[in-house]
């Protein structure tokens, strides 16, 4: 890590919150992410935990389920489950740990640039880049390629042992319709099922953006778009591995 790069850095410590960082390898950063200018949002179901990979098994209220046949209550569980894990779309990031990012002179530990096992498990074994970005530019990119802004969820990842789905009501689906209350259900909760993660992945502080699309499709976005602030930073910056000698801005 050059000069240069550590200048950038350091500059923007004490301003912390506004960063955040993205591992990846050298390929998909400079050939797919930076030469074509677009961040990947993939399916929910994609990801790396299996509370989140794999359908979940929502409860009725109630002793409901006894009055509907198996083939309706399965159909509202896949309508679930696919509004929540395949139409919600995902990118990942780490931040700074602020309560110990100023605790110099070891703050570099506590930097979202800096944590080996992030390095190793998504930087390619520590020869990846990782990707610098503000949050507002990024959360205000995503918010012009959502298709609608009740379904964009952005924040901090909560940490936590005791996770419960809550149940689903047949009243209000025989009311509205199944794709109706899947709609609802997914406005209702998606800020909490998409940032609850167990108490073991605590060390990754991971941020998320989240947005909904009905379709297989990836998200995208277009961060050659997103407006420019004043600081040349506001979009983005690289920073290779720490093994490597060169980096770029």
């Amino acid at each position: 890590m050059n000069e240069d790069c550590l200048s950038f850095l350091k500059c923007y410590t004490e301003e912390s919150e506004r960063l955040i960082y993205h591992y990846t390898n050298g390929i998909t950063a400079i050939d797919k992410i930076l030469s074509k200018g677009k961040l990947r949002l993939g399916p929910m179901m994609n990801t790396n935990d299996p509370r989140e990979n794999r359908n979940w098994s929502f409860v009725a209220e109630g002793n409901a389920n006894t009055q509907h046949s198996d083939e309706a209550f399965f159909q509202v569980q896949n309508a679930l489950n696919s509004a929540f894990k395949r139409e919600s779309k995902v990118a990942s990031f780490s931040m700074d740990d602020h309560e110990n990012a100023l605790a110099l002179p070891k703050e570099i530990f506590y930097r979202g640039y800096a944590r080996s096992r992030m390095w190793s498990q998504y930087g390619n074994q520590h020869k990846g880049i990782c990707l610098v970005f503000s949050v507002e530019s990024l959360v205000e990119g995503l918010k012009m390629v959502a298709e609608d802004s009740r379904y964009v969820w952005t924040g901090p990842v909560k940490y936590e042992n005791n996770i419960m789905c809550p149940p689903f009501s047949w009243s209000r689906v025989e009311k509205v319709g199944i794709d109706s209350y899947a709609d609802d259900f997914l406005c209702k909760y998606g800020d909490v099922f998409h940032f609850q993660k167990l108490e073991d992945y605590r060390d990754e502080h991971e941020f998320r953006l989240v947005a909904r699309l009905k379709s297989d499709e990836w998200l995208f976005i277009d961060i050659s778009k997103i407006p420019s602030s004043s600081n040349s930073w506001s979009r983005f910056s690289i920073r290779l591995d720490t093994r490597s000698h060169s980096s770029r801005r």
